[in-house]
């Protein structure tokens, strides 16, 4: 399901690894994933329980109480509602309540400005500019 999601044109060109990914990618990637004990990904879904997109968490410190969030994909028919801010926003709520973290972090396109003012809206702000990425953080107090 995410991968259809995530392979759509004018999607995966957000992703640093923007290729398309076939099944037998997606399974490697997964075989890797699921020996991970700091890589979170959630589907999240609408009050009726239909899937509207995909958030993740990972690279979490323990010692420095910090994370990167990421890998965020509407579902098909579902960006521009709201939901998938909200859903960022439940995800920093998980973030500072079951792994006690005080920060996230995230890197976006400079150019994705859409992505950029979602950010914004959900209390990130950017702490760093390479050019071509932004990193972006969100502390919690």
């Amino acid at each position: 399901m995410t991968r259809l999601w995530r392979n759509r044109d004018g999607i995966r060109q957000q992703f640093l690894h923007s290729e398309v990914i076939d099944s037998a990618s997606q399974l490697a990637w997964f075989d890797a994933y699921v020996g991970k004990a700091d890589d979170y990904v959630f589907i999240a879904e609408n009050s009726v329980g239909q899937p509207i997109g995909q958030v993740a968490i990972y690279r979490i410190d323990d010692d420095l109480r910090t994370a990167e969030v990421g890998r965020f994909i509407a579902a098909p028919g579902e960006d521009g509602k709201g939901q998938m801010r909200r859903a960022l926003e439940g995800l920093c709520i998980m973030a500072q309540q079951y792994w006690a973290l005080t920060s996230v972090y995230l890197q976006v396109f400079a150019g994705n400005e859409r992505a950029r003012k979602l950010y914004e809206r959900a209390g990130f702000a950017v702490t760093g500019d390479e050019g071509l990425i932004v990193r972006m953080e969100k502390h919690f107090d």
